[in-house]
């Protein structure tokens, strides 16, 4: 099925043959990491972010008392249980409880537990007052380097007209120097190595022009547009709408309505 897809695209755009590793690259993407579906069906809740925030109290309150009559079962990976406990920091801090918070957060830290869910735990224990720990870098901007104003282009992705983003987590130094960018999710895995290998490269500055003074994270999306109109083939914004976006997804939809080539 894949390779039939491959083929009216590659067809349609003329383009020259994929590899084996672009091939698989503009067949798959990184979802944005989710509690498994039998926990969130255990919640009744959508799939929300590690520490996401609580609209209200009532929802924070709802949230809580989901999460402390959860069954031991329910959270069956070290992924589910490391969302439990931060989930339920989330919810005691929007109450106020920052006490209370402030230990299930520290208990967080000694879980096993993804890249991601470590920055937002170390974000929350920041905001509630912890200076030795990384928070979000205060407000200002990222100096792109000299040579490359924007992340360069795949050009498989060039060639097929295909639009797409990457978000990313990036650890800052106190200087600004970026230590590490870690993906949190993408359009599809082709614009992932040019999005962290540009990044890398950035430098943040405050409003002032200074470095943050102090280790800290960014939430960071890298964007890639093509700047003819007449190139696009299939356009950020058809990514942003569909979740479940994939070069699968478009080849079929190709397949089903096909449009004339460049």
């Amino acid at each position: 099925m894949v390779c039939g897809l491959f083929g009216i695209a590659d067809g349609l755009q003329a383009a020259p043959p994929l590899s084996a590793q672009d091939r698989a690259a503009l067949a798959s993407r990184t979802p944005i990491t989710q509690p498994s579906p039998a926990l969130i069906r255990a919640l009744s809740l959508a799939a929300q972010p590690a520490t996401g925030d609580r609209a209200s109290r009532p929802v924070a309150e709802a949230a809580l008392a989901a999460l402390q009559a959860l069954p031991s079962s329910a959270a069956s990976t070290t992924f589910d249980r490391a969302w439990v406990t931060l989930e339920t920091g989330a919810a005691l801090q929007a109450l106020g409880r920052d006490d209370e918070a402030r230990k299930v957060y520290e208990a967080a830290l000694k879980l096993p537990r993804t890249k991601l869910q470590v920055r937002r735990t170390l974000i929350a224990l920041h905001e509630l007052g912890d200076a030795e720990r990384p928070g979000r870098c205060p407000a200002g901007r990222w100096q792109t380097p000299p040579a490359a104003s924007t992340a360069p282009y795949p050009p498989p992705a060039q060639l097929r007209g295909i639009e797409g983003w990457v978000d990313l987590i990036v650890d800052v130094h106190d200087d600004g120097r970026v230590a590490q960018p870690i993906l949190v999710s993408s359009s599809l895995a082709i614009f992932e190595p040019a999005a962290s290998g540009w990044v890398s490269a950035l430098r943040y500055r405050t409003t002032d022009g200074a470095g943050p003074g102090r280790p800290c994270f960014v939430d960071y999306r890298v964007t890639f547009r093509l700047p003819d109109a007449a190139d696009v083939q299939y356009p950020i914004e058809m990514v942003v709408a569909d979740p479940s976006y994939s070069f699968r997804s478009i080849g079929a939809a190709r397949a089903a309505a096909p449009t004339p080539g460049r």
